[in-house]
């Protein structure tokens, strides 16, 4: 699976929407490559201003519509509140989604099945953090792959990867498919989901 930067020829996978995205991008190309397939996801270059925190950020997937019916949103726990499925259902209707049904195949992750206007959409939902965010999971990578217990907390992350002269994309190569099923419970089965998709 790759992940790109600029729209292609051919239609993506999904289309990824994060709320900044740096780290994201970083993570998401890094475990696509670890995923077989030739199906690609779009990670637009710029955050459209539309684009917010956490769910607020959906609000720019009806703009992409005409490129793809499907979409991968990655958030952070911290910006969700309690009744999840709710709140997403919400949101979406706000925006003018139709939402037909939402599942939860595992925790942390959802598929919202829905339309909005013409378009059918399948929205893949991937929240990071037990309690609050995405270093939660590479903490857990570098305890499985490095044998070293970190602070969830990008200083404490960046001095450990300084220290063992590594970066999180090099990292995530040199981990085993069991180790980043383990650290990345819900992105990797969501991404085996996307690959199988039709």
């Amino acid at each position: 699976m790759n992940v790109t930067r600029e729209p292609g020829e051919s239609k993506p996978a999904a289309i990824v929407i994060t709320g900044n995205g740096k780290q994201e991008y970083k993570l998401l190309r890094a475990i696509a490559k670890k995923h077989n397939g030739l199906k690609t996801l779009w990670f637009p270059i710029k955050p459209l201003p539309t684009h917010g925190a956490g769910l607020r950020s959906l609000k720019i997937l009806k703009i992409y519509t005409k490129y793809s019916g499907s979409f991968l949103l990655l958030i952070d726990r911290e910006h969700l509140k309690t009744k999840t499925e709710e709140e997403i259902k919400n949101t979406l209707e706000e925006i003018g989604v139709n939402v037909k049904s939402i599942t939860q195949p595992s925790e942390g992750s959802f598929i919202v099945r829905g339309s909005t206007g013409p378009y059918t959409i399948t929205l893949y939902i991937v929240i990071f953090g037990k309690t609050k965010k995405l270093e939660e999971h590479i903490a857990k990578l570098i305890e499985l792959t490095l044998g070293v217990t970190v602070q969830p907390e990008k200083q404490a992350i960046k001095r450990t990867f300084d220290k063992h002269k590594t970066r999180l994309e090099n990292l995530i190569k040199k981990a085993s498919p069991e180790n980043l099923a383990k650290a990345f419970p819900n992105l990797t089965s969501t991404l085996k989901k996307i690959v199988t998709e039709k």
